[in-house]
């Protein structure tokens, strides 16, 4: 279940960066006329759909784990018990409560600064999460951030934004010659 677990880890995060690189396109006026609320609601229930499904998959790790009982797969949870209490608490809480109602009303899927505020949560819970995955081996009595950790993450996600806006500048933002860009442009939601 670990490898499904990832995964839907990290759709929930790449949803939540093409959601926010919507409304960052569509605040500075790129894609002002292309990017509509209806496209916005799209993305909002995928962010949605796929948070249920991270904490599906979480849960369903969990209870495979815990009803076997096999003392080497219940040693990974042993280790992020005790000090990694709290830090569980806040990837069951953060990760999915929050966003699952919070995604819920329509409106706040459709509003470009909802949707951005929601998708920045549930990278920064992605983050965690990941944080969640590798530490406990390392630290077994809690969380223990560092210098390194942060500037480790500003490196890595400076030297991916670097590159996303060069190649972001060498290619048209809207498709060229796509026979069914009229009908995406005039998309509704029914």
């Amino acid at each position: 279940m670990f490898g499904p677990y990832f995964f839907a880890g990290s759709v929930v995060c790449t949803f939540g960066m093409l959601s926010l690189l919507g409304v960052l396109l569509r605040w500075g006026g790129l894609l002002r006329d292309v990017i509509t609320a209806e496209h916005f609601h799209d993305l909002g229930k995928l962010l949605f759909a796929f948070t249920v499904f991270w904490a599906y998959i979480a849960f369903s790790q969990f209870m495979l784990i815990w009803y076997a009982n096999i003392p080497e797969e219940t040693a990974w949870y042993a280790h992020r018990a005790g000090g990694w209490l709290g830090t569980s608490t806040l990837l069951a809480l953060g990760h999915f409560v929050v966003p699952f109602f919070f995604l819920l009303p329509r409106g706040i899927k459709r509003a470009p600064t909802s949707l951005f505020l929601a998708a920045l949560w549930i990278m920064a819970m992605h983050y965690v999460d990941i944080y969640w995955l590798v530490m406990p081996v390392l630290y077994h009595h809690g969380p223990h951030p560092t210098l390194f950790d942060a500037l480790t993450f500003v490196g890595v996600g400076g030297l991916f934004v670097a590159i996303f806006a060069r190649q972001l500048c060498r290619h048209p933002l809207i498709p060229t010659r796509d026979p069914r860009l009229p009908e995406s442009l005039t998309f509704q939601n029914i």
